[in-house]
């Protein structure tokens, strides 16, 4: 979801960015939450019925960067609750955009900069992709396929994984 803050010129916009991502669990009609994230401060120039281009190793501008960013991060956990380790090649993508932004675009637009606080773009990225959260990501497999997913047929060792 995105809310628009700040019209700054008729093209040219501060946002809010909401991103919710879920999965389904097997075996019921619920759902899990997998990403839960607000991107402030979100400076982006859009003008009326202009298409979204985005092409891979290419920077078009700051909308289709931060869209296609955060679509990679979201493949990137909901591989990670099928398989171990199954979002790798899609936050290995989520960095590329990382790096293809220009530095003088990075300076204009915040977020993607290691400088431009700790809960933005560079840094999600930079975590996902550490060794320190390997565990992590290893959690969110054991808890979503080994836990919730067999939670409608194996409730005690469902429990169990998920402790």
């Amino acid at each position: 979801m995105i809310n628009v803050k700040e019209e700054r010129s008729p093209i040219q916009f501060t946002a809010d960015l909401q991103i919710l991502a879920t999965r389904p669990i097997y075996g019921s009609t619920g759902q899990t939450a997998i990403l839960n994230h607000q991107d402030k401060d979100f400076l982006f120039e859009y003008e009326q019925f202009q298409p979204l281009e985005y092409t891979q190793n290419q920077y078009q501008n700051n909308l289709t960067a931060v869209l296609s960013f955060y679509a990679y991060v979201i493949l990137g956990m909901d591989f990670d609750t099928f398989s171990p380790f199954g979002g790798e090649p899609y936050f290995q993508i989520a960095q590329e955009v990382v790096n293809i932004i220009p530095p003088n675009v990075a300076a204009t637009y915040s977020g993607w900069r290691s400088v431009d606080g700790n809960q933005n773009r560079y840094w999600i990225i930079e975590n996902m992709l550490s060794p320190r959260l390997r565990d992590f990501r290893q959690g969110m497999y054991d808890y979503h396929r080994r836990g919730l997913d067999i939670s409608h047929k194996d409730m005690p060792t469902a429990r169990a994984i998920m402790k």
